[in-house]
C-alpha cells in the first residue's frame, strides 16, 4: 500500500512538473503580450517638422524598386529617373521591352538583373545593360525569387519547379547556369537568397533555414522552432524577412517575430512579438540594433532584448501596424510606413522626429515600400521628400541590403 502510495505522489509530481512546464511558456507570452498592449500609442508631439513631399505631373506613380552605382532609379512600373532629383526625367527603361522591375537587382557595373515577362518567355531571368541592350536571358519557374548577386558577378535565385521541388539555382556572369541545390521546402511565396559575408548563402525553406556554399554544397540546416511552444515556425516571406549581419549572424523573421542564428546554425535567441502578420520586415543597424516590424516597431539589441517600442497612432482606432521593411539612414533615423500609410522618422531612442499621413484610399497619397537614397531622397509611390541624410552604409540597413539589392553583406 506504501509503495502505491509513493508511486502515485511520484506519478502526480511528474504531472504537475510537466505541466507548468508546458504551460509556463505560453503564459509568460500572454504576459508580455499584456504589457505591450498596455504600453501607449506614440501621440507625442513631433520633435521637428517633416519634409514637403515633392512631386511633378510627370511622376510615375509607382513603387521605386531598385537603384544602379550611378543613382539611376528604376520602378515597378520599368521607368527610370535620376536619384538626385527624382522625377525630373522619368521615363521608360526601354519601351520595346514588355517588363517590370518588381524584382530587379543592379551590379556594381550597372548590369540590370530582373525577373519578370519577356515577349519571348512567360517568366525569365534576365540581365540588361544600362542602356537597355539584353545581355542574356535564361527561363525561370513559375515561382521565383528575387535574385541576389554574388561578388565575383554570380546570380542567385530560388524557385520551385511544376513537380514542387524548391531549389537554389547559381549563374554565372554570362548567364551559364552553374548548379542547382534542392533545399526543400513546401511554401509557393519565396523569399530571396542572402549572402553573408564569408560567400555564404542562406535560404529559408518554409520552416528550415539552409547554409549553402558558393559551389552549391549544402553546409547545414536547422529547424526553425519557436522555444515557447517547440513547434516549427514558419518562416515570412518576402525579401524583408531574412538579412545577415557583418558578424556572421543571421535572423530569420517568423511569424512570432525573429529569431538569430550564429553562422554554425546554432540558435542565439528569439524575440517573440506575438504578431501573426505576415508582412513587415527587419533592418540592422551598423551598432547592431535590430529593427523589426512586426505590427509595432521594436528595437532589439545584440541579445534579443528589447530597447524600446513604437506605435502607430492609429494602432487601436484603426487597426494600423508596420507592414513595410524598415529603412536605417547614416545618422541613424529609422523610416518606417505603415499599412494606414503613416509615415514615421523615428529617433534612434525611440522618438516621433516627424510624420506624414497619406491616404491609403487614395493612390495619389499611398506611400508604399519606400526607398532612401544616397542623397538622402526618401522616395515613395505618391513622390519624394528631402531628408538630412541617406540610406546607412553599415550593418543591413534595408531589406534587400542596400538599394541595388545585392542581398549580400559586405566585409567589414
Amino acid at each position: 500500500m506504501l509503495a502505491r502510495m509513493r508511486l502515485r505522489t511520484v506519478f502526480l509530481v511528474y504531472m504537475l512538473s510537466t505541466a507548468s512546464a508546458i504551460v509556463a511558456p505560453f503564459a509568460m507570452t500572454t504576459i508580455v503580450n499584456e504589457r505591450r498592449k498596455a504600453i501607449p500609442v506614440n501621440t507625442e508631439p513631433p520633435l521637428e517638422s517633416a519634409p514637403q513631399l515633392q512631386s511633378r505631373s510627370m511622376w510615375s506613380g509607382d513603387a521605386p524598386a531598385c537603384s544602379a552605382p550611378n543613382g539611376t532609379i528604376y520602378y515597378a512600373n520599368g521607368k527610370q529617373s535620376d536619384g538626385s532629383d527624382p522625377g525630373a526625367n522619368t521615363q521608360p527603361f526601354d519601351e520595346g521591352i514588355r517588363i517590370d522591375f518588381r524584382r530587379c537587382a543592379v551590379s556594381g557595373d550597372g548590369t540590370v538583373y530582373k525577373v519578370g515577362l519577356t515577349e519571348e518567355a512567360p517568366l525569365s531571368l534576365n540581365a540588361f545593360e544600362p542602356t537597355a541592350q539584353l545581355k542574356w536571358s535564361v527561363p525561370a519557374q513559375d515561382v521565383c525569387s528575387s535574385p541576389a548577386l554574388g561578388p565575383d558577378g554570380s546570380v542567385y535565385v530560388v524557385s520551385r519547379t511544376r513537380a514542387g521541388t524548391t531549389i537554389l539555382t547559381g549563374y554565372g556572369a554570362g548567364g551559364s547556369k552553374l548548379w542547382e541545390t534542392p533545399i526543400g521546402g513546401t511554401g509557393w511565396y519565396l523569399t530571396a537568397p542572402v549572402i553573408a559575408a564569408n560567400g555564404t548563402i542562406y535560404v529559408s525553406a518554409t520552416s528550415q533555414l539552409v547554409a549553402i556554399e558558393s559551389t552549391g554544397r549544402e553546409i547545414w540546416r536547422v529547424s526553425v522552432q519557436n522555444a515557447g511552444s517547440g513547434n516549427a515556425s514558419a518562416l515570412i516571406a518576402g525579401d524583408g524577412g531574412l538579412i545577415a549581419g557583418d558578424d556572421g549572424r543571421i535572423f530569420v523573421q517568423v511569424l512570432d517575430g525573429v529569431i538569430a542564428f550564429n553562422e554554425r546554425g546554432e540558435k542565439l535567441w528569439e524575440f517573440l512579438a506575438g504578431s501573426r502578420d505576415l508582412d513587415g520586415g527587419m533592418a540592422l543597424g551598423g551598432d547592431g540594433t535590430l529593427y523589426l516590424a512586426s505590427r509595432f516597431l521594436y528595437a532589439l539589441d545584440k541579445t534579443g532584448k528589447p530597447k524600446w517600442d513604437f506605435k502607430s497612432e492609429l494602432t487601436y482606432t484603426k487597426g494600423d501596424y508596420f507592414g513595410h521593411q524598415p529603412i536605417i539612414a547614416k545618422d541613424g533615423t529609422i523610416y518606417a510606413n505603415t499599412s494606414r500609410d503613416q509615415l514615421y522618422a523615428i529617433t534612434p531612442d525611440g522618438r516621433k522626429k516627424w510624420l506624414v499621413s497619406g491616404e491609403p484610399s487614395t493612390v495619389k497619397r499611398a506611400w508604399g515600400q519606400p526607398m532612401l537614397t544616397r542623397d538622402g531622397m526618401l522616395v515613395t509611390n505618391a513622390g519624394w521628400f528631402a531628408v538630412a541624410t541617406g540610406l546607412a552604409t553599415t550593418g543591413w540597413p534595408s531589406g534587400s541590403h542596400d538599394n541595388s539589392n545585392s542581398r549580400r553583406q559586405e566585409n567589414p
